[in-house]
């Protein structure tokens, strides 16, 4: 088979098309591919290239008695017709060139075999691509797209990281503005959202710095971490303006919430964390990061809310605290 070399998986094509049948036959088509593919293939990312190139070179050069002078391609359109010909006459498999070219010859693949389906480096690819044409622009009547699978996770990739980031700043106004009605002043509001956005960035944070890629099961819970992240502030906050309206001072309405509140803010963190850590045993990797990222986020909101929201409030008292003042 011609395409038995391929014995990776991260396979991506572009896709030359042109207006008219025979338009790959064209010599001038024929040797834009093999630019690119000798582009390519100085890549470190690319480990191998193929095309209708190869199989009308291969055809000259054994027709030629293996003379490496005719490792060429043809200078005529009906040259090449000739020899694909020949080849398919002699193929033991009549469908051998499909991988290739389609049925009338107007559109032909270029075969790229990455050595890793990094999104980055199909991305990296593809900018090398978009540089070749700019300087070489396509023969006439040609157009050129992208396919295949290590392609279509660098699309699927950008719509879903796009979409999850629209998702989770749509969450987060969505969650400010209910806080802002729940205690009735954008201030107490705004506060609320501190401990949350503390642990988002720094969660992120940290799997970006670990190498960690942006996948499914953490862009699905970048939404979810902000239900979970707000909980234990509307606590804080909730006994916080209840003592604060029975009477108590600053100082004492603090005590008083750490003296119960706030373990039982801090347990109730530990024990949901605990119950996600079995997940971190799980044969699959989405769900080892499922169990890490929300016990993290427990954990961290839980730290966060005890730490920053007394500090946030004391700063901010004298706006925040004005009307339990009355």
């Amino acid at each position: 088979m011609l395409n038995e070399h391929f014995g990776g998986t991260y396979m991506a094509y572009l896709v030359l098309t042109g207006e008219e049948n025979d338009a790959v036959k064209d010599p001038a088509v024929l040797s834009y591919m093999e630019k690119i593919q000798q582009r390519l293939e100085l890549m470190e990312v690319v480990g191998k290239t193929s095309s209708l190139v190869d199989v009308v070179k291969r055809v000259n050069y054994v027709v030629h008695g293996e003379d490496g002078a005719y490792n060429v391609l043809p200078s005529s359109k009906e040259e090449t017709a000739q020899y694909l010909f020949l080849f398919l006459a002699s193929a033991d498999d009549p469908d051998e060139l499909d991988n290739y070219v389609d049925y009338d010859y107007a559109s032909a693949n270029i075969w790229l075999q990455m050595k890793k389906g990094n999104n980055r480096d199909m991305q990296g690819v593809e900018a090398v691509v978009r540089e070749f044409v700019d300087e070489n622009p396509l023969p006439p009547g040609i157009e050129m797209n992208w396919a295949g699978l290590t392609y279509l996770n660098v699309i699927w990739q950008k719509k879903m990281v796009g979409g999850m980031i629209r998702a989770l700043m749509g969450g987060f106004v969505v969650v400010l503005i209910l806080m802002s009605i729940l205690f009735r002043s954008f201030r107490w509001g705004l506060v609320s959202m501190l401990p949350l956005s503390f642990t988002i960035v720094l969660i992120y944070g940290v799997i970006g710095l670990a190498g960690k890629e942006y996948d499914m099961p953490v862009a699905i819970l970048s939404a979810l971490s902000l239900g979970l992240s707000i909980d234990f502030a509307i606590h804080f906050i909730q006994r916080l303006r209840g003592r604060l309206s029975a009477g108590d001072g600053l100082e004492t309405a603090f005590e008083n919430i750490f003296a119960e509140p706030a373990r039982a803010i801090f347990r109730n963190a530990i024990v949901i964390a605990i119950g996600f850590t079995p997940l971190l045993f799980a044969p699959l990797t989405p769900y080892q990061t499922v169990g890490g990222f929300l016990a993290s986020i427990m954990m961290l909101s839980a730290v966060a809310t005890l730490l920053l929201m007394p500090g946030i409030i004391k700063t901010f008292s004298k706006s925040m605290l004005r009307r339990f003042a009355q």
